[in-house]
Order: C-alpha cells, then sequence, then structure tokens
C-alpha cells in the first residue's frame, strides 16, 4: 500500500510537472488587434446585410428563401438571427483562440506560426456574399 501511494505521488509530481513546462509565455500585446476587429466585423456586418436582404425580399409574396436551415420558406428576422447567431459566436470565439495561440508561436518564433484565425471568417464573408449577389439576382433588383 505504501509502495503504491508513493507510486502515485510521484507520478502525479512528474505529470504536474510537465504540465507546467507546457504551459506558453504571455504575449505582451493584445490579441484583438484591428486585424482581428476589421475581419470579425466584416464577417458580423455581411451576415446582417444577408438577413436583412432577405427579409427585404420576403416582403414580395412571390419570393421564397432557399435555404434549408432556416425549416421554413418565409422565416422571420428572429428566426433568421437566431440561427445565424449559432454558427457566428463560435466563429468569433475560435477565431480568437486561434489568434491568440498564433500569436504565442509567433512570439515564440515556432516554425508553424499559421494564420488560421482568419480561414473562418473569410469563409462567412464569402458564403453571406454569395448569399447576396444571388437574392439580388433573382430578384432583379
Amino acid at each position: 500500500m505504501k509502495r503504491f501511494l508513493i507510486t502515485g505521488v510521484l507520478a502525479l509530481s512528474l505529470s504536474l510537472s510537465t504540465h507546467a513546462q507546457a504551459i506558453p509565455a504571455a504575449v505582451p500585446y493584445r490579441t484583438a488587434d484591428k486585424a482581428w476587429w476589421l475581419i470579425n466585423a466584416a464577417s458580423v456586418g455581411m451576415t446582417a446585410a444577408d438577413i436583412e436582404n432577405t427579409q427585404y425580399c420576403l416582403r414580395d409574396p412571390r419570393c421564397q428563401e432557399g435555404n434549408p436551415i432556416y425549416f421554413s420558406r418565409r422565416p422571420s428576422r428572429l428566426r433568421m438571427y437566431a440561427i445565424n447567431s449559432i454558427w457566428l459566436v463560435p466563429e468569433i470565439y475560435y477565431s480568437y483562440k486561434w489568434k491568440r495561440e498564433d500569436d504565442i508561436d509567433r512570439y515564440n518564433n515556432r516554425p508553424l506560426a499559421k494564420y488560421r484565425w482568419y480561414v473562418i471568417p473569410i469563409i462567412n464573408i464569402a458564403t453571406h456574399g454569395a448569399g447576396i449577389t444571388i437574392t439580388l439576382t433573382t430578384t432583379g433588383r
């Protein structure tokens, strides 16, 4: 029993010491810099523009929503914002999280410092831009 206890304490202390070494150093500047705010503001803006453009089109009785995630051909504004926020909030969270990790890697001169934080907001901007374009071309506005 005593041997088991000593082994357990030794294993715990070794795991704590290796965990303490794996914690990255703090970055001396802000993670949410101008680039991060601009790209995420553009992402939120394109999402809102797409929703408002669709709502403007839905005033016409001949217009219908073609996106199946809204579970309706004529979704309300509240439903559209609620469903889009389910995707938008984690997008902004992971963009911030990955930007922080990339900044730490760059600060520590690691060779794999990437710019992965902007990929999801750019995909969101592109898809909502395509949605706006499709709505405008099919309605003839």
